[in-house]
């Protein structure tokens, strides 16, 4: 787990070292369990040129996606999503990177698109 904390604390008996990106510190092996349920998305390898200045990036423009379903901290189920979301690419299946048109309601769906944590994968 990665931090911008102002001080450095110590979780689960592990206190975090100085990692060389972005982040001011770096938890490893913390071994703890969250309560999320539900599914969640791990993506990797963003492709520089689908980049979109507005809100967060689709799945779609990473080469490598993973699903992960997590009940009580568990993981229970991990799909590899990375070549679905390549032949999304090759399709042209992949959501667009500007609204249909500048009228109101295309740019208002589209700005919420961008800023919705809901993903669709298929």
């Amino acid at each position: 787990m990665s931090v911008n904390n102002k001080e450095p604390v110590e979780i689960n008996g592990v206190l975090p070292t100085h990692p060389k990106d972005c982040f001011k510190y770096m938890y490893e092996g913390l071994s703890l369990k969250t309560k999320f349920m539900g599914s969640i998305m791990i993506a990797k390898d963003f492709i520089r040129s689908m980049y979109v200045h507005m809100g967060f990036q689709s799945p779609d423009t990473f080469r490598t996606v993973i699903r992960l379903e997590v009940l009580h901290g568990n993981t229970t189920k991990e799909d590899d999503l990375s070549e679905t979301m390549e032949e999304r690419r090759k399709k042209g299946q992949v959501g667009p990177q500007a609204p249909e048109s500048r009228e109101e309601g295309d740019l208002a769906k589209w700005i919420a698109r961008r800023f919705s944590l809901n993903r669709d994968s298929s």
